[in-house]
């Protein structure tokens, strides 16, 4: 039963505080964007309509065609996007067309609503939704790391051949419930991107280990009464280091960490505990406190919220949120319900306040401050298209790391998922990664 509690938990955790785009989903956002097309059946025909779904900063937006009735690339705004609904709406005050449906991977159906109380039935398929996946040319196979209170589920995967002298990549899932293949309920798509990462490094003389996390998939039975916190996870990187060193056989100087957003954070503090490790590559990562990513998100919000009108404070949220750091860090009671904010705000401040432990850390670790302490070959890659993590924290993370330990890499056309405009795992980002592990190996 705890398990449950606490995946439900995470997962509030992480759609509030991660991805505080309310109520758009943004990692949704990134699968849909892209040219969907499909069929609206009206009374007496069916009509073709082709939607254009655009992820712009700051705003959710598109365009609509519809042939037959002489609409030619009206502006739609998106004003929903959950784990599997969506609501869009011409932006135009002539047509007030409302689309409401359900959504998956590919398709989206649903019902448009008219201001005449007239509604009409649609289905879109996306013209270019599927993600590729890696052949793996070698093999795999499941493992058991012994950790702090039992063991980590995880996949040791294999080159076709291989030696003592094959590098071993340690690969680090993000936040929330993320398995060891990239993959959330968050979204009912399978991403794969860190599969995907691992059988391309097979493919190119690379072993890797790729685990579920502390209460999730897996190893979802490795949790206590409460929220592990960000140095639990770091201990098990570490000794999950430990068990390629003392079954493997391999010394630090051939161990490399892959963290993957979150999990870059967690690979640079464990990276803190070993001598001589290989190198760290740190993907779609932070550069900055998770206090200030989240002040500026909060922000962000408050700036919609009090254009529409909806709270009279320009500064509500990150006021709340100040006086909840310091009720945590006081260790006092925190009151929400007395705060005039939106219902569906309250969540991010109840979900930090009831994990306080996890809190403390997760808001104050500055991963810049952990780099520099690290004087190892350091592979920092980000994506243009990252709508999560910006651009800033990348050079961020580059300026305190020596231009003869440093691969700096801005990959065009990439999100913050690793994926490229066709949802297809990067093929730069791959050679990216393997380049550098095998230049220092």
């Amino acid at each position: 039963m705890f398990i449950n509690n606490f995946i439900k938990i995470v997962i509030l955790f992480i759609v509030s505080i991660l991805f505080i785009t309310i109520p758009i989903n943004a990692e949704q956002l990134e699968f849909l964007t892209g040219n969907w097309e499909g069929t609206l059946f009206l009374e007496d025909k069916e009509a073709k309509i082709e939607v254009s779904f655009i992820d712009e900063p700051k705003k959710q937006t598109g365009f609509i065609k519809i042939p037959s009735l002489n609409i030619n690339n009206q502006p739609l705004n998106i004003t929903e996007l959950t784990n599997s609904k969506i609501t869009f709406k011409t932006d135009n005050d002539s047509y007030n067309m409302v689309f409401k449906g359900n959504y998956s991977s590919n398709i989206i159906k649903g019902t448009l609503f008219q201001e005449d109380n007239k509604k009409y039935n649609f289905v879109l398929n996306h013209k270019s939704k599927s993600i590729n996946e890696v052949k793996l040319q070698g093999s795999e196979q499941e493992i058991k790391i012994p950790v702090k209170g039992g063991e980590l589920a995880a996949s040791l995967t294999y080159p076709k051949t291989h030696n003592i002298n094959n590098p071993v990549a340690i690969l680090i899932a993000g936040s929330g419930p993320t398995d060891r293949d990239g993959n959330t309920p968050l979204v009912d798509f399978q991403i794969n991107n860190l599969k995907n990462i691992s059988y391309f490094m097979a493919n190119n003389d690379i072993i890797s280990i790729r685990y579920d996390k502390r209460g999730v998939a897996g190893s979802s039975d490795l949790v206590d009464n409460k929220t592990p916190t960000f140095t639990q996870y770091s201990n098990d990187v570490f000794e999950i280091i430990k068990y390629v060193r003392n079954n493997l056989g391999r010394k630090p100087r051939q161990i490399f960490l892959v963290g993957h957003s979150e999990g870059a954070t967690l690979a640079m503090m464990a990276a803190q505990k070993v001598n001589n490790l290989g190198g760290i590559v740190l993907l779609s990562s932070p550069g900055f406190k998770q206090e200030v990513l989240l002040k500026k998100q909060l922000q962000r919000q408050n700036d919609i919220l009090y254009s529409q009108g909806k709270i009279d404070d320009k500064k509500l949220l990150v006021r709340v949120l100040n006086e909840l750091i310091k009720a945590i860090e006081k260790d006092k009671e925190f009151p929400i319900d007395e705060y005039n904010i939106p219902d569906n705000y309250k969540s991010i401040y109840r979900n930090l306040n009831n994990q306080r432990e996890f809190s403390k850390e997760w808001l104050k670790t500055s991963p810049v401050e952990l780099l520099k302490k690290l004087d190892i070959p350091t592979c920092i890659i980000h994506g243009t298209e990252d709508q999560q993590i910006g651009k800033d924290n990348a050079e961020r993370l580059s300026s305190v790391v020596s231009k003869d330990n440093l691969s700096y890499n801005y990959i065009m056309g990439v999100n913050h998922l690793l994926l490229d405009d066709n949802n297809f795992i990067s093929e730069r980002l791959l050679k990216t990664i393997t380049a550098f592990i095998k230049k220092h190996k």
